[in-house]
């Protein structure tokens, strides 16, 4: 039998292959598919196979104020991580000589100032990514305008109140212009 340079003989087929190492995982894949085929003909029931579940802690503790939260509850676990930052944001000291009257003021002033986000001018809403930030500004750019009497604002609840006071129809959708 005529051999190739580089080629190896498998010991399991007496096959010639470039590469053993994949060949030998063929040969590992067809034994475990003739194992599964043995086990379910014998009546044993096969591992499940699929996504592992992940194992939270039953409580998850605040490590500031020792408040807790159910940690095998998904919004449990959110609440946790905005509580942590809320303190985080509460700890945070910025050096600058200002009072501010909500957690809210203060939590914008840090974030804009001091961490780098994209405040927005017209609203409370601060963004790291810039181009979020620009998406966001362009919603508050959108004109609502009647399409039955020419009526216009920047806000969408005012069209609807607008349309259902003015012309007596409820719910119908808003024609929006930029």
């Amino acid at each position: 039998r005529i051999i190739h340079e580089g080629w190896q003989v498998c010991d399991v087929c007496n096959t010639a292959v470039k590469d053993i190492d994949k060949h030998e995982k063929k040969h590992k894949a067809a034994e475990k598919k003739i194992e599964r085929k043995n086990n379910i003909k014998n009546n044993s029931t096969p591992k499940k196979l699929g996504p592992k579940k992940k194992n939270f802690p039953e409580k998850l503790e605040c490590p500031t104020c020792e408040r807790t939260f159910n940690g095998k509850e998904r919004k449990g676990r959110s609440r946790y991580t905005i509580h942590v930052k809320k303190h985080e944001m509460e700890n945070y000291e910025c050096g600058c000589a200002l009072k501010f009257s909500s957690f809210n003021e203060r939590k914008r002033h840090v974030t804009t100032e001091h961490m780098g986000y994209f405040g927005c001018g017209q609203c409370h809403m601060s963004y790291k990514e810039e181009e979020v930030f620009k998406a966001h500004l362009k919603f508050h750019e959108q004109t609502y305008v009647c399409d039955k009497c020419g009526y216009s604002t920047k806000k969408r609840f005012r069209m609807k109140k607008h349309d259902k006071q003015m012309h007596k129809t409820p719910n119908t959708e808003v024609a929006e212009m930029s």
